[in-house]
């Protein structure tokens, strides 16, 4: 449940079970504003956040206060000097600022992530130094050559590989790696 979160008028609650007091409870993340909730079932949970969003913007109107957003879109990121460096230098030659450049690299990623088709296609990678993929068979498949050698790649949450010897051909041999 770790990663499940309640969502209602652009607000998210996080959602945690106690087992010792048999209770749901959750809070509305991402503003400063302090918005708790609670519930013996799922739907009291869901309920129970939708009225906590309810009643806070309804304070904020009837006291003339703008409530918190929950996204301002501003944020600080720290890299570290030589990925802000390349960073810098990858814009430069982009012809776009560094502000530009981070958006668009965030985008891609939520992009990639959003995806459906991310869970069954896994990223363009490079399994070593010497094999390069160089075709794909379908979202789980791919195939990666190198000098007299010609590797099939099978992914899953740790990658099966199966190298053929062009050379010697016959039974494969089979390497496991984690996808990183």
């Amino acid at each position: 449940m770790a990663n499940d979160l309640l969502e209602y008028r652009g607000y998210h609650g996080s959602v945690e079970f106690s087992a010792e007091d048999e209770i749901f409870s959750g809070k509305v993340l991402f503003i400063d504003s302090l918005l708790m909730y609670h519930g013996t079932t799922v739907e009291e949970i869901k309920k129970g956040f939708q009225e906590a969003v309810d009643a806070y913007l309804e304070f904020c109107k009837e006291n003339g206060k703008e409530p918190n957003k929950p996204y301002t879109g501003s944020f600080n990121v720290r890299t570290g000097p030589e990925l802000h460096r390349a960073a810098v230098i990858a814009a430069k030659k982009a012809d776009v600022t560094l502000n530009e450049f981070v958006k668009a690299a965030i985008q891609e990623k939520v992009d990639n992530e959003n995806s459906p088709a991310t869970k069954e296609k896994p990223a363009e990678k490079t399994y070593s130094r010497d094999f390069m993929v160089v075709e794909s068979f379908s979202a789980s498949t791919r195939v990666a050559t190198k000098a007299g050698a010609t590797m099939r790649i099978e992914e899953s949450r740790e990658a099966r590989v199966v190298a053929e010897e062009a050379t010697t051909p016959g039974k494969p041999t089979e390497l496991q790696f984690p996808l990183h």
